[in-house]
């Protein structure tokens, strides 16, 4: 019995240290921004602007978080349609480790319609597809939405924080 009791505080203090050692790496590793591109189009000049704006608004809540937002002067020359796959050695010539690309354009009814796909350029697999329709009014709360879409598929799960309770 005695023994148990040694090996025990022993135990336990070891995989407390392996999860502090695993914390500690998963935060450094968190704390490296990911490079991610972002393009918006159109189908007509009145829903350029928007989809312009857009684009801006999400890359400059992106910069706040844990990405930089690669300037569109570095873009490749051909930029993907909506619904094509992309060119992913372009993108990783520029080193970026994520694609955005987006579309806007007026449904039937007034209201805006905005789709966003999120790609890994690394694997060329889709990290996420949303569809959205909203008003005019209503475009700063999508925006808002597709940060923090965007914000979860990207960043890395931060573990939670080891806890010591008072004996």
């Amino acid at each position: 019995m005695q023994r148990r009791h040694r090996i025990a505080p022993l135990t336990l203090l070891s995989v407390m240290a392996v999860m502090l050692a695993l914390t500690v790496i998963a935060r450094a590793a968190a704390a490296d921004p990911r490079r991610v591109a972002i393009v918006f189009a159109a189908d007509t000049d009145r829903e350029t602007e928007s989809a312009r704006d857009i684009a801006r608004d999400v890359g400059t809540a992106l910069t706040h978080g844990r990405f930089i937002v690669i300037d569109p002067g570095a873009f490749p020359k051909s930029i993907p349609a909506f619904d094509a796959i992309p060119h992913f050695a372009d993108w990783r010539a520029i080193r970026a480790e994520a694609l955005m690309i987006g579309h806007l354009a007026h449904a039937r009814d007034g209201r805006l319609r905005v789709e966003v796909r999120l790609w890994s350029t690394d694997s060329g697999m889709q990290m996420l597809g949303y569809r959205y329709l909203v008003g005019p009014n209503r475009l700063p709360e999508l925006e808002n939405i597709i940060v923090e879409a965007v914000s979860e598929r990207l960043a890395p799960p931060v573990p939670p924080r080891l806890v010591h309770f008072p004996r």
